[in-house]
């Protein structure tokens, strides 16, 4: 078959393939997005171009030249379609105009193909007899780029509308080339190289000051990814001209100084990407999110990708040039991913193959040198893409989108085209076979780089580790803003997609619901913590939505969605629905709750728990400071992070505090439980007590009652506890011993009770609820649930549910505990409070002294109250810093008066 009829047939299926697959594009657009008549007319007119221009070129060719390389010219345009598709799989309505400016580069470059095919020989080396003018021009377009270009991030890329990088790599290339030939191409025998005695510095010093001014250039216009292609096509071309492999290791050790030096010195874009690239996935400036996004792209493809159209590629920063391989890797998968390798590897070889057989050191060092410049390209961006190097920001060749580079690479083509249909009539001289050996080296060097490195790591990433990859969250912490997780944006999409769930009161009430793709919460202020918030930004999801989050979603894991994703298109594909969930709290009571606590404590934070026993449902769980959540943004986000009255704090559950007082009646719980009576004469003060724990011996220089407090005489448990004395209290805890104290609070709830050898320092203050004692406000409405179901403990929940109960005091104990704590109210610390409400109420004050230096005490009630209308209510109140327990049983009585109304209502 001869080279015509072989081209031809290539061409032709590779017209075919960009029929195909420009076809697949387009069907992708009528599934996924909405174009009008004329927009569609033009991706059409786009895909039949793809698919004429190998063919129309391919008749030209046939027309002016003579055949040459047939393999090059149906890779070229194969790689074209393949750009103009993963451009149609990303193009929407608004930026329908870049198909129509894509397919004109497409066409312009097959006119250059033409054009620069026909060159002879003599035409060839004259225009690289003009290597000087060349270098001039690279040159002045440096200079004018440092001056006039623009380009995002300070970057300067543009100028006047192109990129001139494109250019001045071809110019240089030429200038490299023809100096290289000029003044190295006759200097040994083949295959012997070139010994250093026989290179002059004088020959060298304008090849390697003139990149060195190219290079100064591209890092001052802080464009790396060039400046870093044109150091290492350098180093390439004097391997080939030397055969000194050697000289290889300084000049590395250059590039690597020099890359640290910029790297220190914090110069543009280098710095970014060196640490994007040691960690892609925990990031602390906003632009270094690329790497993530282009490595979950890869990954979400998975084998056989999404589908050219189908995926989500514009999430990936720079998703049509920079980071084109990406977006090739998501739509068509690992098989499009090893194919595309493979092309580039093919491509490259036949360069390489051309300079082989070249007649004379002109053309085989040019062929080499666009060999070189390409091959490098293509590993940097696929390297830094799959995350074996950090990322060069350039455009992979044909594929990314871009005229100017596109016109640049077609051009290199047409002249490779030219070497192999216009040949030298001359036979080559011997001066040309030493660069055979070394090209074969760098055949087989690309080769193993592209299909083995980048292969294998594309293998890694697309196959083995796709899912754990395309579900590995991408952690942020920028300077002035809460560190929070980033998902692969094609799971977030896919979950914004399913309905999530409402979250509702024990009436039905909505307590959050998604209206036009946002969050809302109808409670506001009353429920911000309870019920939580969604958005990621601000620490979402919390509270109730990230406690039900499974349900409320629809899915267990992102592996759900991953999988989800990938099924988003096939035929009869339903996504599931996230579930309503209901929480046990009244919205009415709650808000009713908190616009009585500002009335009742306007100057200080305090939090109010309602827990109905017999089922174990918290009913009310409102508190001070709070915000609403509606309101969230970064400002407001950033002063509740900072405010010291923790606003963010869900209170009821998480504030832990001092019980105080409140405490004696788990001291008293014990000593009825374990049968330790005990009388003592409370003095008020009390000096050098001491007490003995196992073999130890512990004193305490004072004990005290509160200073408000007269002394007691002579009590009995009954009268200690409605009196609150905390001097008895003192010594039924050490009657009683640290194992028994410690037992009887954890069977009732508490959770943050010292261990017995580290209470036994402390254990009058732990008696009546000092020391390291802590408790949170549900804890302690808990307790006196647990007295109202005669001694039965069952957790307080938020939602309905199976809630089994244990018993951990007898029934007796808790009669004995109600009929104390009612005498507590009646002629006790909280007596004539509840007078005239109509209530049957029961309760503890506590008043409990803080650690805040000067800052008043605590002030606790809890208790149970009934009517007739409603069954028994267990609450807790603390006023944070509000002095004595008996202002708090004063506000609680002016919570429940606002809340128990709204309840009987149910």
């Amino acid at each position: 078959m001869s080279d015509w009829k072989r081209e031809g047939t290539l061409v032709l299926m590779a017209g075919t393939v960009n029929l195909l697959a420009g076809l697949c594009a387009w069907m992708g657009i009528l599934s996924t997005r909405t174009l009008s008549g004329s927009q569609h007319l033009i991706v059409l007119l786009g895909v039949a171009l793809a698919a004429a221009l190998p063919l129309f070129v391919h008749r030209l060719m046939r027309q002016r030249t003579s055949p040459g390389d047939p393999v090059i010219l149906p890779i070229t345009f194969l790689l074209g379609g393949v750009g103009l598709a993963n451009l149609l799989g990303t193009v929407g309505s608004d930026d329908i105009a870049l198909v129509t400016k894509h397919c004109l580069g497409l066409f312009a470059g097959g006119v250059i193909v033409v054009l620069l095919a026909g060159m002879n020989h003599t035409q060839r080396k004259t225009l690289l007899e003009y290597r000087y003018l060349w270098a001039l021009l690279a040159l002045l377009l440096g200079v004018l780029l440092l001056i006039f270009g623009r380009g995002p991030g300070g970057a300067r890329l543009q100028l006047f509308g192109f990129l001139p990088v494109e250019a001045m790599k071809l110019l240089l290339v030429l200038f490299a080339a023809g100096y290289a030939a000029r003044r190295f191409g006759t200097l040994s025998p083949p295959r012997t190289g070139i010994h250093w005695w026989q290179l002059r510095w004088q020959e060298l010093l304008p090849l390697l000051v003139m990149f060195a001014f190219m290079l100064g250039i591209f890092v001052l216009a802080r464009d790396f990814g060039p400046a870093l292609t044109l150091y290492l096509t350098l180093l390439v071309m004097l391997y080939l001209v030397t055969g000194r492999a050697v000289l290889l290791i300084p000049a590395v050790l250059l590039m690597l100084t020099g890359i640290l030096l910029v790297e220190a010195l914090g110069i543009g874009v280098l710095p970014t990407r060196v640490a994007m690239w040691l960690s892609p996935w925990q990031i602390t400036e906003d632009h270094a999110r690329h790497l993530a996004h282009s490595l979950w792209a890869l990954s979400t493809g998975g084998l056989f990708g999404s589908g050219i159209g189908l995926g989500k590629p514009q999430s990936v920063p720079f998703a049509r040039s920079d980071s084109v391989f990406s977006m090739w890797g998501e739509h068509l998968g690992l098989v499009g991913t090893l194919s595309l390798l493979c092309l580039y590897a093919l491509w490259l070889g036949r360069f390489i193959r051309i300079a082989q057989r070249s007649a004379t050191s002109e053309d085989c060092l040019l062929a080499a040198g666009i060999a070189v410049l390409q091959g490098t390209q293509i590993v940097l961006i696929c390297a830094g893409i799959t995350g074996l190097l950090p990322m060069t920001g350039m455009s992979l060749p044909f594929v990314a989108q871009g005229n100017s580079a596109l016109l640049a690479n077609s051009a290199m083509v047409g002249l490779l085209y030219s070497i192999t249909a216009h040949p030298s009539p001359q036979p080559a001289p011997s001066s040309t076979g030493r660069y055979r050996f070394r090209l074969r080296v760098l055949a087989w060097a690309f080769t193993l780089i592209i299909l083995g490195l980048i292969g294998a790591r594309s293998f890694w990433i697309q196959g083995i580790q796709a899912d754990d990859i395309a579900t590995r969250p991408l952690m942020v912490r920028l300077p002035k803003s809460e560190p929070h997780r980033v998902t692969n944006p094609r799971l977030t999409a896919i979950a914004q997609r399913i309905p999530r769930g409402r979250i509702l009161d024990s009436t039905g009430a909505v307590l959050a619901e998604t209206r036009d793709g946002r969050r809302v919460y109808p409670c506001g202020e009353a429920c911000a913590q309870l019920v939580g918030w969604l958005d990621a930004r601000f620490g979402g999801p919390s509270g109730a939505e990230a406690r039900y989050n499974r349900r409320l979603r629809g899915y267990d894991s992102t592996r759900d969605l991953l999988r989800l994703y990938r099924r988003k298109d096939l035929p009869f594909f339903r996504l599931p629905e996230g579930q309503d969930v209901t929480l046990t709290i009244s919205r009415g009571a709650q808000q009713r709750a908190l616009r009585a606590i500002r009335q009742a404590y306007p100057n200080g934070n305090a939090t109010f728990v309602l827990i109905e026993p017999d089922s174990g449902h918290v009913l009310v769980a409102a508190g001070t400071p709070t915000f609403d959540p509606n309101q969230l943004n970064p400002t407001l986000w950033q002063q509740l992070r900072t405010r010291k009255d923790a606003p963010l704090v869900f209170r009821p559950v998480d504030g832990l505090y001092p019980p105080g007082s409140v405490f004696k009646v788990v001291t008293a719980a014990a000593a009825l439980e374990k049968g330790v009576p005990l009388r003592h004469r409370c003095r008020h003060i009390e000096r050098n007590v001491r007490w003995k724990v196992g073999d130890k011996t512990f004193v305490k220089s004072r004990l005290s009652d509160h200073p408000t407090m007269r002394a007691h005489g002579t009590l009995g448990l009954r009268d200690a506890l409605r009196l609150s004395c905390n001097l008895y209290f003192g010594h039924l805890a050490i009657a009683l011993q640290p194992a028994t104290l410690y037992e009887t609070a954890t069977a009732v709830g508490f959770q943050r009770v010292p261990k017995p050898d580290e209470m036994a320092a402390e254990l009058p203050d732990c008696g009546f609820g000092q020391g390291k004692i802590l408790a949170s406000p549900l804890e302690v409405a808990n307790l006196m649930a647990t007295i109202a179901r005669d001694g039965t403990w069952r957790r307080a929940v938020f939602a309905p549910g199976n809630n089994p109960s244990r018993p951990v005091l007898s029934d007796a104990t808790a009669e004995a505990l109600r009929q104390m704590l009612g005498e507590v109210v009646q002629t006790g610390t909280a007596y004539g409070i509840f007078t005239g409400t109509g209530w049957e109420v029961y309760g503890k004050t506590g008043t409990a002294e803080t650690s805040e230096g000067k800052r008043k005490p605590h002030g606790w009630f809890a208790g149970v109250v009934q009517n007739d209308n409603l069954p028994p209510l267990a609450f807790a109140l603390i006023l944070e810093h509000g002095g004595s327990g008996r202002e708090a049983a004063r506000a609680s009585r002016k919570i429940l008066q606002q809340v128990l109304p709204v309840l009987q209502q149910r």
